[in-house]
């Protein structure tokens, strides 16, 4: 039986996934605490479950009669306010709540974000001594993404330092145990979220955490959880997935050394291939079928689990020719590495911009730099659905 969290198939997934392709479009593969659930095995289908938003949904209320809040019984109540993020949500609910924060993410705002991103890389390597071997992870990959996202938010120096140390153990979960104490973990998180929220109605903080109280307090269509839940979720998936693209794009410029000389439009396209090739995030949420059907031959039944696996469709040579290679200047490469449809990750171009300016800072500042091996080897995530190092040790010479 397939595991998601194999070194084997991580460290090299195309013939997994060749072989998995050969079952049709869609298998099934047994996922701890979901149970069975179908994957997408080739792009076509990955895109079609992505776009049609009435047969396959995210909230399970009217599918199966029971809320999130029901089906994740075992969960704190504490966090309960978190099944209100826009993630798991359908329309006209996902686009209520999204509309509220995509001008924060749209490419312009980004573009004006640029000095900032770069002044935090800039900060983080002038710490670095460059003749002692560091994990570049916890010094800067991390810490870049992380600070941005920050300051995007308006989150105060103090609530950053005390979410944090709650939040952690979601990072380095790497089972069901340590998993489940991660999200017991969070009730004080979002206790201390809450307050910063409620200072931020008249305080005239600057950032979305501002923004979105003060929206609410005008009559904007947006509760207290909901708030609580956008917030939460930004800040998350703001750094946490983020910082996966930038290590596997080390990775692969060591591989290909040349990869350090480019700027521009050609970082670019190589930090695309890098979100092809490598998927730091293998598959996307979870989704629910509404009806039964036969779908393009695949016998579904109503309220069955399928989620698009992203890493599949990177790898159909249908849609790429020969995938298993790693190509700097790849065109056209119209990967699904962040997505695709309504829910298109909504960090998508702040993504490419942090993965940009990170990568350029550290090879104009250590262009020679090599991969530590043997004891310090890099070392895969066992966090399920996600693709990169857990630490990376460099020489940066």
């Amino acid at each position: 039986m397939m595991k998601l969290t194999d070194p084997d198939f991580l460290a090299n997934p195309h013939a997994t996934l060749a072989r998995l392709r050969s079952h049709g479009p869609m298998t099934k593969i047994k996922i701890p605490l979901l149970g069975e659930m179908w994957f997408t095995t080739d792009d076509a289908t990955t895109r079609a479950v992505l776009k049609d938003t009435d047969l396959f949904r995210r909230d399970t209320m009217a599918i199966t009669g029971k809320s999130m809040v029901q089906n994740f019984w075992w969960a704190p109540k504490s966090i309960e306010p978190l099944m209100q993020n826009l993630v798991i949500r359908d329309d006209p609910d996902h686009a209520r709540l999204r509309g509220l924060v995509d001008s924060v993410f749209a490419r312009h705002s980004i573009e004006d974000l640029i000095p900032q991103i770069t002044k935090i890389a800039d900060d983080l390597l002038d710490k670095i001594a460059p003749n002692t071997p560091i994990d570049i992870v916890k010094s800067y990959t991390r810490e870049v993404p992380f600070r941005v996202i920050c300051h995007i938010l308006g989150m105060s120096q103090k609530t950053t330092h005390k979410i944090t140390k709650h939040i952690k153990p979601i990072s380095s979960a790497a089972g069901i145990p340590s998993m489940l104490w991660a999200i017991v973990r969070l009730k004080p998180a979002l206790s201390i979220l809450r307050k910063e929220i409620k200072a931020a109605r008249t305080s005239g903080q600057s950032g979305v955490i501002g923004d979105l109280s003060r929206a609410q307090a005008q009559g904007t269509e947006i509760s207290d959880d909901e708030i609580v839940a956008m917030i939460f979720t930004l800040f998350v998936a703001g750094h946490e997935t983020t910082v996966h693209l930038i290590n596997n794009a080390i990775i692969a410029a060591t591989d290909h050394p040349e990869m350090r000389g480019l700027r521009g439009a050609a970082l670019d396209l190589a930090i695309d291939e890098c979100m092809r090739y490598y998927s730091p995030v293998m598959m996307t949420k979870t989704h629910f079928v509404a009806r039964d059907t036969d779908w393009n031959g695949v016998p579904l039944c109503k309220g069955d689990k399928v989620t698009a696996f992203l890493i599949a469709a990177n790898s159909d040579p249908k849609r790429h020719d020969t995938p298993e290679e790693f190509r700097l200047d790849r065109r056209p490469n119209a990967h699904v590495g962040f997505g695709f449809g309504p829910h298109v990750c909504l960090g998508m171009q702040l993504a490419r911009a942090e993965a940009h300016v990170t990568l350029e800072r550290l090879f104009e500042r250590f262009p020679n730099y090599d991969i530590i091996r043997g004891a310090k080897s890099p070392a895969p995530l066992k966090r399920l659905g996600l693709r990169g190092p857990k630490r990376l040790w460099l020489n940066l010479n």
